[in-house]
């Protein structure tokens, strides 16, 4: 623990680092909620916790159906009668499973739109089902579903069932009255992008294209909290728990992660499985790792765009010294290897090259071009296109100001630059797809 929030300290993290690990918890706070002169991060400071949202409403789905209202297997037309064509047949199964045939996005997510004209988009980019497909439109659609059958919205349903019971008093859209003070405001670099709820939402919280599927806001101290919570019975039963956590859909083929309800689960040592998810939107980022056999939790969250998003797998390694996935780079002492000024020749260079080019100098239309030339299947990891422009955007806010000082060649696909800034160093390194010449599979920044 002390040994990665060191790093974090170095890398000047602006953010919160939560452990609990055989029944000691620990936190350490990095940073201010607002830049200078404002209050310190502490465990209770409120985040954006992204796509962590996704395990709230597949928990909402399988409470449903544990109170007999729903069923999985019912399929989306039995619940929200405006939906009508093949989207009107896919299961709640396959939405909680994005295995339903639907695009990651239909929209930005601070845009209001409403539920009528967001169904209508939806209907109109359904795709056969089968084939698992990261999509946040599909959770929306689950939102919507909660809604119906709880006859309520989607907040106060989580409200009501799960953060009350569970002491979770920071955790919602837009119903508590927070203090301003305790929410992390959002930076890109030297550039102040706000609260989020400050990002175009309404009254009652973002529109479609967000709710349900991420934007919850929420504290270290209440994902604690919630993590516990479902260690018991009182919110959702063994039955309903083993739906949430199964290993329903393989995420990439040839790999070795499900997703099951809102929940990934990750292989570990001996047989072993550990539950986790993240989320982001380029500015907020948040990851939390639990692992029930080595009663160990972890949760980072941070409001600083480009921040290190490899600390918790980091630290889970180092903790239960095992491979955990800690990003797709393992520490390399690059002082002992070739060094050169320029990329050398050939295909696995030269996709290389654009990554460096497109981080230090490129823009928004370059960052859409780079995906669709050089993005390999393994580091989108079914990222929607919004998430992996946004986390482009984000390693390019990191490394505004730096400039190339060596690179150092591992082998012939792998490339490790050595950047500089006026008062920093790092180390980018570039990883080409061991199929396809022209792809990145893996882009890893360590500070030195």
């Amino acid at each position: 623990f002390v040994a990665v929030s060191d790093q974090l300290n170095d890398s000047d993290f602006n953010g919160i680092l939560l452990l609990e690990h055989d029944g000691v918890f620990q936190t350490r706070a990095f940073g201010q909620i607002d830049g200078e002169a404002s209050p310190a991060i502490d465990q209770d400071t409120v985040f954006d916790i992204g796509s962590i949202t996704k395990q709230f409403t597949g928990a909402a789905i399988v409470r449903l159906e544990m109170d007999g209202v729903l069923s999985i297997d019912d399929t989306l037309g039995d619940h929200l009668q405006e939906v009508d064509g093949p989207l009107a047949s896919v299961t709640l199964h396959q939405l909680l499973t994005h295995t339903a045939g639907l695009p990651d996005a239909i929209g930005d997510d601070d845009a209001l739109i409403d539920r009528g004209s967001f169904i209508e988009r939806a209907m109109a980019q359904t795709t056969p089902p089968g084939v698992h497909r990261y999509s946040n439109v599909g959770y929306s659609l689950l939102g919507m579903v909660v809604e119906t059958a709880s006859g309520g919205t989607y907040e106060q349903y989580l409200h009501g069932t799960f953060f009350e019971p569970a002491g979770m008093a920071s955790t919602w859209y837009v119903l508590p009255n927070w203090d301003e003070r305790s929410v992390a405001i959002g930076w890109r670099g030297e550039d102040r992008a706000g609260a989020p709820q400050e990002m175009n939402w309404g009254d009652d919280g973002p529109g479609w294209n967000l709710r349900a599927n991420g934007g919850i806001l929420s504290t270290a101290a209440d994902m604690r909290r919630w993590v516990r919570a479902l260690e018991g019975d009182d919110l959702l039963s063994p039955s309903a728990k083993n739906k949430l956590f199964d290993r329903h859909a393989l995420e990439v083929d040839g790999g070795d992660t499900f997703y099951g309800y809102g929940w990934v689960s990750f292989p570990y040592g001996d047989d072993q499985w550990f539950r986790g998810h993240n989320g982001g939107n380029g500015i907020f980022f948040a990851a939390l790792l639990w692992f029930p056999d080595d009663d160990t939790l972890i949760f980072v969250a941070t409001n600083q765009a480009g921040a290190d998003e490899d600390a918790a797998f980091r630290l889970a390694g180092l903790l239960l010294d095992t491979d955990v996935g800690a990003g797709c780079q393992p520490y390399v002492d690059i002082a002992g290897l070739p060094s050169v000024h320029s990329f050398p020749d050939g295909a696995r260079a030269g996709a290389a090259n654009a990554t460096l080019a497109l981080l230090l100098t490129g823009d928004d239309s370059d960052r859409r071009d780079f995906i669709t030339n050089h993005v390999g299947e393994s580091l989108a990891r079914d990222l929607p296109m919004d998430e992996q422009l946004a986390a482009l955007a984000g390693l390019q806010a990191e490394f505004m100001g730096y400039t190339v000082h060596m690179i150092h060649l591992q082998d012939d696909s792998t490339f490790h630059v050595v950047l500089r800034s006026d008062s920093d160093e790092a180390v980018l390194t570039i990883v080409t797809d061991p199929q396809v010449a022209e792809h990145v599979s893996c882009v890893h920044v360590e500070f030195p």
